[in-house]
């Protein structure tokens, strides 16, 4: 499922929010209002940040309730380990501009 970020509406609040950390400093967002996660898309391609704070200041007028920062990491399974987890790590994010 995907939504436009634009056709998100700021006065209802975000179940959910997570952060999905990929390789090379990009981030991808899925996102809850009530109807299942989505992936959060910008015209015809899902919406790409470079950072955290780039993530917390496009929510800066949302209201959150809960955001967690996802990390799935293939280098076991690329070295020849098999993967470790089909889970990935999840860490609970606070999205206020400024906090860790």
């Amino acid at each position: 499922m995907e939504i436009q970020y634009a056709r998100l509406n700021k006065g209802k609040p975000l179940e959910q929010l997570y952060v999905r950390a990929l390789e090379m400093g990009i981030y991808l967002v899925e996102v809850d209002q009530g109807q299942g996660l989505a992936l959060l898309y910008n015209g015809d391609r899902p919406m790409r940040f470079h950072s955290l704070t780039l993530v917390k200041k496009a929510f800066v007028d949302f209201t959150v309730k809960q955001a967690k920062l996802c990390h799935e990491s293939p280098y076991d399974e690329m070295i020849g380990n098999g993967p470790v987890s089909a889970e990935s790590m999840e860490l609970p994010l606070n999205m206020k501009l400024g906090a860790v």
